[in-house]
C-alpha cells in the first residue's frame, strides 16, 4: 500500500472492520492477529487456504454488527454551525467580519488573511484548515493556500496545466489559481 501500511491504516479507523491480511511476508502474522484480523494469507495464495478463509468470513456474517456509540454517530452527522461572522483582532479591538463580505482567504507563510469586498486584508488567528472546517458550503478550498467564497466568483478559466483560474468579483479582479490535485473536485463542484 502506498504511504501507509495495513496496520497504520487500521489504527486510523474509528470502527474495527473484518480484516484478512494478504502479504508475502510471514513476520507480521502475530501482529495481524493481535489486531483481531480474521486470517493471514501468504502470497502466493493457495486455493485450499483461500477457501478456509472464506468459510471463516461466512461465520462472521451471522454475528450481530458492532455499532458505534450514539454520541460518535451524532458528532459525525453534526452539520457545520451556521456562523455569520469571523473575528479579527486589531490591537484591543475585535472586528466582526461578515462572511458574505469575504471574497477569499489566503494562507501566507504562518499567517492567514481574510480579503474582503471593501479591498481590505485582515489578519486572523484561525488556521486555514480550521476555517475550511467551520465555514459554510459557499466557501471552497481551491489550493492549500486559498479558500474562496463561491458567491464572489466572477468567472472561471481553464489554465494551461489542467488547473483553474478563479477571477474573483473584487475591485482588483483578483485571479487565484487552483492546485491540480483539487481539479477533479472543483470540476464536479462547479459542473465544469
Amino acid at each position: 500500500m502506498p504511504v501507509l501500511n495495513g496496520f497504520e491504516m487500521l489504527s486510523l479507523l474509528k470502527h474495527q472492520p473484518k480484516v484478512v491480511f494478504t502479504t508475502a511476508y510471514d513476520q507480521y502474522a502475530i501482529k495481524a492477529f493481535e489486531e483481531d484480523s480474521i486470517d493471514y494469507l501468504l502470497k502466493p495464495v493457495e486455493t485450499e487456504r483461500l477457501e478456509k478463509t472464506i468459510k471463516k468470513l461466512q461465520q462472521f456474517q451471522h454475528q450481530p454488527p458492532v455499532y458505534l456509540p450514539l454520541e460518535t454517530l451524532i458528532k459525525q452527522l453534526q452539520l457545520k454551525k451556521d456562523i455569520k461572522t469571523l473575528t479579527v483582532k486589531i490591537g484591543d479591538k475585535i472586528l466582526l467580519i461578515k462572511l458574505d463580505s469575504i471574497i477569499y482567504i489566503e494562507a501566507e507563510d504562518k499567517y492567514v488573511f481574510l480579503h474582503t469586498a471593501d479591498g481590505k486584508k485582515h489578519l486572523t488567528d484561525f488556521t486555514i484548515s480550521s476555517l475550511e472546517e467551520k465555514l459554510p458550503e459557499a466557501f471552497v478550498r481551491i489550493h492549500r493556500s486559498y479558500i474562496i467564497n463561491s458567491e464572489h466568483i466572477k468567472e472561471i478559466r481553464k489554465s494551461f496545466n489542467g488547473a483553474f483560474v478563479f477571477v474573483m468579483n473584487s475591485a482588483e479582479n483578483t485571479r487565484l489559481t487552483s492546485s491540480r490535485s483539487n481539479c477533479e473536485a472543483l470540476r464536479e463542484r462547479f459542473g465544469i
